[in-house]
C-alpha cells in the first residue's frame, strides 16, 4: 500500500521537512491488517539540486496527543547516503518495529497520523533546516533547495512481500533480485586506511570542529584522517556505522594515532540506532601519544544474537580533549581473532609459486560470448557491456560502467563448482579509468553466503592493463559445491562515473605435484651480528628497481605484492607485501641463487611492517629435498618504521658451488589479515 508520494521541489520554504496530510490510508494499522508489524519500502529519485550534496533523507511520522500535533514521533533509523546528482535512483527498506521512536514512545498505530514527511539532513545525520536555531546547520540553503525529488514509501504488512516499484510508479522496469550482500567474516571496517577520503566515515559535534584526511598517514600510508577540535563540545566524535559482527565472538581492534598534545581518547563499538546497547567495548579509554603509535586490544562481542550489520566503531574524544586538540588516526581494523587457524609446526606442502592455472571451472571467462554467465547489479545506477578495446587484440572484455555507486555494486557469475579443502587460484586482467581499486567475493550463492576462500580481498586495480592473481584455499563445505559465486565488488571503492574493464577471468585448481617445504634444521640459527658492508651482490633486482623481475609471491591465504615508491635511503621503489588474509604458506623469494660451500656471507635488507608483526628468512636448496643452505626461517624484529637489518652466517650441506639457492621471506608464522610489509636494499655477498 503506497502511503507518501513526494514529487516535487523541495524548497526552502519546507525548511527541510517537506510533509503532506496522509491520505484515507490513516486507518487501523494493527487490525484487521498488522501493518504495523510489517516494513517500510522506500523509493527516492533525484531530478535536480542546485549542488549535488550527499543526503540523509529519513522517512517520518507524526501522530498528535494530548493536545500537541508533533507528540508521538517515528523515523527511518539508517538510511542510505543518496547523491544530489539527476538520475540518481535508491532504494531501501526498514522494519517499522526497528524506527527511531521519539522518548522511546511508538507510534499507536491503531490512530490516525497526523503528519508523513521528510527529514532531509546531512551524510553526518544533521538537520538542513532553519527550525529550533539550527540555522541551517551550518549549511549553505541555496546550495540544497530546491531539491527536486520523488520520495515514495509503500507498507508492506507483517508476512508479505513488496511486489516491485513498477506496480507503483509508471516507467520502472521490474528490478532484478538485488543479490544480498556477502556477510564478511574477515576484516569489517571499510575504508579503514582513509585511501578513499572520509567515505564511510561521519563526524559529529555539538561544539565545533572539523575532520579531514591529511597526508602523509601511518609509517608509508598516503593518507590519515584528522580530527581538529575548535571547540570541544560535550558529544564529539569519529564513527563508521554498518558493521558486521558475530555474535558472542572474539575480535582484535587496531588503530594508529597520535594527538598534538598526547591528550587522549576512548573507543566504542555499539549499536548504531536506539537504545545504542554495547556490542562490547563501552567508552574503553587508549592512552595517545604525540607520536605515531600502534594500538590493539580484544574483545567480545556482546549484546545481540545472531549476525549484526549495525555496528558503530566510534573514535570518541568529548571526555579527553581540550579546544585546539588535534588527533590523527590511521589503519582502523576490526578483525575476528582466530579467524586463520595457525600453521603446524610439521613442513607444509609447497606448491610452486604462482600455479598456472589449467582447468577454468569458469564459464566465458573471456566474454566472447557477450555477458553469456555474468550477471550485473546495483542498487545505485550503472550498466556492463562487452566492448572490444583498440588497444589489445584478445577479442571482447566486459566494462561495468557506474554512473551513481550504491551500497551493493557487483560484477559475478554463479553456479561455480569447489572441491574442499583444495587450493585454487583466481588470474584476471583489469584496469579502471581512474585506477580504483575493486574487492573480490567467493561464497556460497543463497543464503548464509558462507565464504568460499576469498573474503572482500582487495585487488590494486591500476589505469592500464595488469594481470591480478590470488592464491587461496577452499572452505566452509566438506563435499564437492556446485553453488559458488565470484563477486567483483565495486561499492568500498569506485566512485560515480569509474569504468572498469575485465578479461580473462579463471578459476583453476593449483598445479598438481606439488613438492614440500624445506625440511627445519633441527639446530637453532644464529642471532643477526654486526657485520662489514658487502661489497656485491648475488641476487637479482635486489631495490626491485625492475618491479617484480627476479622475485616470486606465493600465498595459501589471499594477497599481492606491488613496488611502490620509497624515499629511504635514497631508494626509488620498495616492494610492498599486503596480505588480505593468512595463510599457511606465505613467502616472498627468488631462487636461482649462486652460492660457494663452507663460506661465509652477509644478507641484508630493508623492512618493517604497518602492524609491527615479525617475518623470518631463509637460504635453502630450490628443489627437494631442500636442504638448509646457511639459514632456516632465522627471525626478524621488525618495527613499524624503517629498518635495516643484517645477518652473517656460513653456507653449509654442498661441496661445491651451487646455482640452486632459494632466498625467501616468510609471513606465515608472524603475519596476520591486513599486514603489510615493506622490502627494500636486499643484498647477498660474501663477507669481506
Amino acid at each position: 500500500m503506497k502511503v507518501f508520494d513526494w514529487n516535487e521541489p523541495i524548497t526552502e520554504k519546507y525548511r527541510g521537512f517537506p510533509h503532506n496530510t496522509p491520505p484515507m490510508e490513516n486507518g487501523n494499522w494493527v487490525s484487521p491488517i498488522n501493518y504495523a508489524g510489517g516494513t517500510f519500502h522506500i523509493r527516492i529519485e533525484v531530478k535536480s539540486q542546485p549542488v549535488a550534496q550527499s543526503m540523509n533523507l529519513q522517512f517520518c511520522v507524526w501522530q498528535a496527543k494530548d493536545g500537541y500535533n508533533y507528540e508521538l514521533e517515528t523515523c527511518t533509523d539508517e538510511m542510505p547516503i543518496v547523491k544530489g546528482i539527476p538520475g540518481t535512483v535508491v532504494t531501501t527498506s526498514q522494519a517499522i518495529s526497528d524506527m527511531w521512536k521519539k522518548d522511546g514512545k511508538p507510534i499507536e498505530w491503531w490512530r490516525a497520523r497526523y503528519r508523513n514527511g521528510v527529514a532531509v539532513k546531512t551524510s553526518s545525520g544533521l538537520p538542513v533546516s532553519n527550525y529550533l536555531g539550527w540555522n541551517w546547520n551550518g549549511e549553505d540553503p541555496k546550495k540544497w533547495y530546491p531539491l527536486d525529488i520523488r520520495y515514495t514509501v509503500v507498507v508492506v504488512s507483517k508476512g508479505s512481500t513488496f511486489s516491485g516499484w513498477h506496480n507503483y510508479i509508471d516507467g520502472v522496469s521490474p528490478e532484478p533480485n538485488p543479490e544480498p550482500e556477502p556477510v564478511p567474516d574477515g576484516p569489517t571496517v571499510a575504508n579503514g586506511g582513509f585511501e578513499s577520503g572520509m567515505k564511510s566515515w561521519s563526524f559529529y559535534t555539538n561544539g565545533t570542529g572539523t575532520a579531514k584526511t591529511k597526508t602523509p598517514g601511518h609509517a608509508s600510508s598516503s593518507t590519515a584522517a584528522q580530527v581538529s577540535i575548535d571547540s570541544l563540545g560535550s558529544n564529539t566524535q569519529l564513527f563508521q556505522s554498518g558493521i558486521w559482527l558475530k555474535p558472542n565472538t572474539e575480535y582484535e581492534v587496531s588503530f594508529a594515532a597520535y594527538s598534538n598534545t598526547g591528550n587522549d581518547l576512548s573507543v566504542s563499538l555499539s549499536k548504531h540506532g536506539p537504545p545504542y546497547n554495547s556490542y562490547g567495548i563501552n567508552r574503553k579509554t587508549v592512552d595517545i601519544t604525540t607520536g605515531w603509535k600502534l594500538h590493539s586490544f580484544k574483545f567480545t562481542t556482546k549484546g545481540f544474537d545472531s549476525t549484526v550489520s549495525d555496528g558503530r566503531i566510534s573514535f570518541w574524544f568529548a571526555d579527553h580533549a581540550k579546544d585546539g586538540d588535534r588527533y590523527c588516526i590511521d589503519n582502523i581494523e576490526i578483525v575476528e581473532v582466530g579467524s586463520e587457524p595457525e600453521p603446524e609446526p610439521e613442513p607444509e606442502p609447497e606448491p610452486e609459486p604462482e600455479p598456472t592455472p589449467s582447468d577454468n571451472v569458469l564459464q566465458n571467462s573471456g566474454f566472447e560470448d557477450g555477458l553469456s554467465y555474468w550477471k550485473f547489479y546495483t542498487n545505485g545506477s550503472g550498466d556492463v557491456n562487452t566492448t572490444t578495446p583498440s588497444d589489445r587484440n584478445t577479442g571482447k572484455v566486459a566494462q561495468v560502467s557506474i554512473d551513481s555507486i550504491g551500497s551493493n555494486t557487483q560484477l559475478y557469475q554463479s553456479g561455480i563448482p569447489l572441491k574442499p579443502n583444495t587450493e585454487y587460484v583466481l588470474s584476471f586482467l583489469a584496469y579502471s579509468n581512474v585506477g580504483n581499486d575493486l574487492r573480490i567475493f567467493l561464497n556460497k550463492h543463497t543464503s548464509p553466503y558462507t565464504n568460499y576462500g576469498l573474503n572482500r580481498v582487495k585487488v590494486d586495480i591500476k589505469s592500464g592493463w595488469t594481470q591480478h592473481t590470488l592464491a587461496f584455499t577452499t572452505k566452509g563445505f566438506s563435499s564437492e559445491v556446485s553453488d559458488g559465486r565470484i563477486s567483483f565488488w565495486f561499492s568500498d571503492d569506485a566512485k560515480n562515473g569509474d569504468r572498469y574493464c575485465l578479461d580473462n577471468i579463471v578459476i583453476a585448481e593449483a598445479s598438481a605435484g606439488s613438492t614440500p617445504d624445506p625440511e627445519p634444521e633441527p639446530e637453532p640459527e644464529p642471532e643477526p651480528e654486526p657485520t662489514p658492508t658487502p661489497s656485491s651482490n648475488d641476487l637479482q633486482n635486489g631495490s626491485f628497481e625492475n618491479g617484480m623481475a627476479n622475485w616470486s609471491f606465493y600465498t595459501s591465504g589471499s594477497g599481492y605484492t606491488k613496488t611502490t615508491f620509497s624515499n629511504y635511503n635514497g631508494s626509488g621503489n620498495a616492494l610492498l607485501v599486503a596480505l588480505g588474509s593468512a595463510g599457511s604458506n606465505i613467502q616472498l623469494l627468488q631462487s636461482g641463487v649462486p652460492l660457494e660451500p663452507n663460506t661465509e656471507y652477509v644478507l641484508t635488507f630493508a623492512a618493517y611492517s604497518n602492524s609491527g608483526h615479525d617475518l623470518k628468512v631463509a637460504l635453502n636448496q630450490h628443489g627437494s629435498p631442500y636442504k638448509n643452505y646457511g639459514l632456516n626461517r632465522v627471525p626478524v624484529d621488525l618495527t613499524t618504521g624503517w629498518k635495516t637489518f643484517t645477518i652473517n652466517f656460513t653456507t653449509k650441506n654442498f661441496s661445491s658451488p651451487v646455482t640452486d639457492g632459494r632466498l625467501y621471506f616468510w609471513f606465515a608464522d608472524d603475519a596476520k589479515a591486513g599486514d603489510w610489509y615493506y622490502i627494500d636494499h636486499v643484498n647477498l655477498s660474501k663477507a669481506n
